[in-house]
């Protein structure tokens, strides 16, 4: 987690490859689901249009935590400072960010040394409603 203390931001950060010649959108899928690197509570509910504080967490810092985490340069993976969504579960907030993996070509690799694969949304029915919801917001975010 990229902050320490007691006031400890909770987020979970999405990280997808966006093709720049097709606009071609896949996501990082774990073996537990698409948020890295912990998923939500199954009773989380997604909160696109709403949030409980004027200030709105910057996703560099998970980014780069992620990078780290992957074994991937600093600049592998590129936040989206304007992508802010927020789960809600008994009362506890949970932010969610997103940030792009910048390499022409998404890291195979790199995703199957760490039991992840790349998927295209219409690969994740199997996913946690939440889950859905948010690849929602990311998918018009990035595609429009």
């Amino acid at each position: 987690m990229p902050f320490s203390g007691d006031t400890v931001p909770s987020a979970r950060l999405i990280l997808c490859h966006k093709q720049k010649t097709s606009a071609r959108l896949r996501f990082l899928l774990f073996p537990h689901g698409v948020l890295a690197f912990e998923p939500l509570p199954l009773q989380a509910v997604i909160c696109a249009g709403c949030s409980h504080t004027r200030v709105m967490l910057h996703p560099a810092a998970w980014a780069h935590q992620a990078c780290e985490r992957l074994g991937m340069p600093h600049d592998a993976i590129s936040p989206e400072p304007e992508f802010h969504v927020e789960a809600h579960c008994n009362g506890d907030i949970v932010t969610i960010l997103l940030a792009t993996f910048t390499s022409i070509d998404p890291p195979f690799e790199m995703a199957r040394t760490h039991e992840a694969r790349f998927a295209p949304i219409t690969d994740m029915r199997q996913l946690p409603r939440a889950e859905l919801d948010v690849l929602g917001h990311v998918y018009e975010y990035l595609i429009g």
